[in-house]
């Protein structure tokens, strides 16, 4: 058990070998940096506003991590092993960074708020559920495991996603809505072989849509609970029903599903009556409506 209610923490020695769980205690802004050589433990520990900084050879948990609110940034580096912390009593309120070495599984659990930076694994799958909404203002890159992220109680707000190649990434908003962070279709917030999208009210919006990127033989499905999707995505990303978003026959699915959807480098065509009265937005290429 670690106090440092009154001082900084600084356990940052490199031969550190602890066996046992740990538990640490702070309060204010003090600073806590604790490294283990082993696998790292964390018993209930209730900290400060001040930041976080742990790493071992694998992090797991047997008790909720608890910060207070406003903290500081929480980095949380996991060498060549896994990162489990499900426990759903965790409440970290600083932006959360985390990081394995190797194909290992990140996971992590918060009940409020949740604030992810950059979190990076090589091959391993990533998870993070918030009990609140949940903001990526970082990159999370599983090059080729599987994201899966979950905002419970409000809005999920997208940096950017990246489980290429051949992994999936899944993200549900079933309380809220999905917003973008204006990226281009040259660096989009979603890059995946196969996407699954669900949200309970919208997706994206019109002056700031979801950008995507699916590999070709990928697909996706996108669903806006109570409202349009505003998607873009390079020629060949794939939109409902798993069709190529510079199909024809996808985006008047799209349309007629009451989503907005942007095209890049759409081949021009003809829409008939039907359809001439959706609504559309078309990034570069044509689209020739029927006289009145």
């Amino acid at each position: 058990h670690f106090d440092s209610t009154a001082h900084t923490l600084d356990l940052s020695n490199a031969g550190n070998r602890l066996t046992g769980s740990v538990s640490i205690n702070s309060s204010g802004p003090r600073t806590v940096t604790l490294h283990n050589g082993l696998a790292l433990d964390l018993a209930a520990s209730s900290l400060g506003s001040g930041s976080l900084t742990l790493s071992g050879e694998g992090i797991t948990q047997s008790g909720a991590v608890i910060q207070a609110e406003n903290g500081g940034a929480v980095s949380l580096d996991a060498g060549n092993g896994a990162l489990i912390l499900n426990d759903n009593g965790n409440r970290l309120s600083g932006v959360v960074s985390l990081r394995s070495d190797a194909a290992q599984a990140l996971s992590l659990n918060s009940s409020g708020q949740l604030q992810l930076g950059d979190v990076a694994t090589r091959g391993g799958d990533i998870q993070a559920t918030a009990g609140g909404g949940l903001a990526v203002t970082g990159r999370v890159q599983s090059h080729g495991g599987d994201i899966a992220l979950t905002a419970k109680g409000g809005d999920m707000t997208l940096g950017h996603l990246d489980a290429d190649p051949g992994g999936t990434i899944a993200l549900d908003v079933p309380a809220g809505a999905l917003r973008g962070d204006n990226s281009l279709i040259t660096d989009p917030n979603l890059r995946a072989q196969h996407l699954v999208v669900d949200t309970g009210t919208t997706l994206g919006d019109f002056n700031n849509p979801i950008a995507v990127d699916v590999p070709a033989g990928g697909d996706s499905l996108f669903v806006a609970g109570q409202g349009s999707a505003h998607i873009i995505g390079l020629a060949g990303t794939i939109l409902p029903g798993s069709v190529k978003v510079n199909n024809v026959s996808a985006t008047l699915q799209a349309i007629d599903q009451a989503q907005e959807t942007a095209i890049q480098a759409l081949t021009p065509f003809y829409l008939d009556e039907t359809w001439r009265r959706r609504l559309y937005t078309v990034v570069d290429g044509g689209v020739r409506m029927p006289a009145d």
